[in-house]
């Protein structure tokens, strides 16, 4: 072993090997960067969708707010005509609107689109103490219904008297399950996941398949600038709840929901995010080892054809010459090379010797 590694292949082989070094360098470099900015469009893509999401959710609860506006004005609603009232409201009912109910300012109700021990809106819930506080639209917290593992959040308008005096107040349970399903299919590519967030990460809303995270944080641990910070929009790497390390986009909403800032986020596991990435790599790595590996087999077939033998060759007429025989040569090919020049330096050595020896003869 010792031998070998001092021998003159060997030390061709550490060279060639050292010269494939910066090769390997350059292509981890180029790994690196191909995966940032891999990260970088998925994570701007990402974005892209959860700012749209929240746009089209937001025009939807837009649209529940003119609703509401409308349902207030109708003589059936503000005349607690009870049966009318629900006849109304049932025919009203569409997959957006969950349920629909009229209650009094202290909480009462006076009517319901589905009956009142299956209704999905809470009478004297916040939703309809926001409406009795501020006299206004409102926007109650987003839950998730037990019964039917849809989730909602509860719109409440006034139903006000001429002087301005709250005569009861309409609302609408709005069933975002439905509403994600709509807005988020359109801007989901394989993958993706939609997230509602509150700001502190907790999962209010995960589609498609998230019913187990609903309540949970999304995060395994929050990042160090905060979980979602003070940012309308954000892009991140975290590690999930689940241990999955994942890119993600938020975008918040506009409208507070709860009193509290949700945010619409989209996430993608980085393996997937990577993937493109990580097959380049892989087959780059591939292809350099293959090539490295012709080029060491090169190395060691050429250093045997072009050097090794012809010293060999000089190493045997070496001890020949050595042992007398000074009619010796080394029979290699002349030529500009310094073996070339060394094998006729050799042979021009062992010339003169023979002469001389002919002459001390003689």
């Amino acid at each position: 072993m010792a031998q070998f590694v001092s021998s003159l292949r060997f030390r061709l082989i550490v060279l060639v090997l050292i010269a494939v070094i910066p090769a390997f360098g350059v292509i981890l470099h180029s790994a690196s960067r191909h995966r940032e900015l891999t990260a970088d469009q998925a994570q701007r893509n990402a974005l892209g969708a959860a700012r749209a999401i929240a746009a089209e959710q937001e025009r939807f609860i837009e649209n529940a707010h003119q609703f509401l506006i409308m349902l207030s004005k109708i003589p059936q609603v503000r005349d607690n005509n009870k049966a009318a009232c629900s006849k109304i409201l049932a025919g009203l009912l569409e997959p957006l609107y969950a349920d629909l109910i009229v209650v009094n300012p202290k909480g009462n109700l006076l009517c319901s689109a589905l009956p009142a021990g299956n209704s999905l809106a809470k009478p004297a819930g916040l939703d309809r103490n926001r409406v009795v506080e501020t006299g206004d639209f409102s926007i109650g917290r987003i839950r998730t219904i037990p019964s039917n593992g849809k989730t909602v959040v509860g719109l409440g308008y006034p139903v006000l008297d001429p002087p301005g005096l709250l005569r009861a107040a309409v609302v609408t349970a709005l069933d975002l399950s439905w509403m994600t399903r709509i807005t988020a299919a359109n801007h989901l590519y394989p993958g993706a996941t939609f997230t509602l967030m509150d700001n502190n990460g907790t999962v209010l809303l995960r589609y498609p398949n998230g019913g187990n995270w609903i309540g949970k944080s999304m995060f395994a641990q929050a990042p160090a600038e905060g979980m979602i910070s003070q940012d309308t929009e954000r892009t991140f790497e975290s590690v999930g709840a689940d241990g999955v390390p994942r890119l993600f986009a938020v975008s918040q909403f506009k409208s507070v929901m709860g009193g509290e800032k949700v945010y619409a986020g989209i996430d993608i596991p980085a393996d997937l995010a990577f993937a493109e990435a990580d097959r380049i790599l892989l087959q780059n790595l591939i292809t350099f080892a293959l090539l490295s590996a012709l080029t060491l087999v090169a190395a060691w077939l050429g250093a045997d054809l072009v050097i090794l033998r012809r010293i060999r060759e000089l190493v045997t007429v070496t001890r020949e010459v050595a042992s007398g025989k000074l009619s010796a040569r080394t029979q290699l090919p002349y030529g500009r090379s310094e073996l070339g020049r060394m094998a006729r330096a050799f042979d021009d050595l062992a010339e003169a010797l023979e002469k001389r020896e002919t002459q001390a003869q003689a």
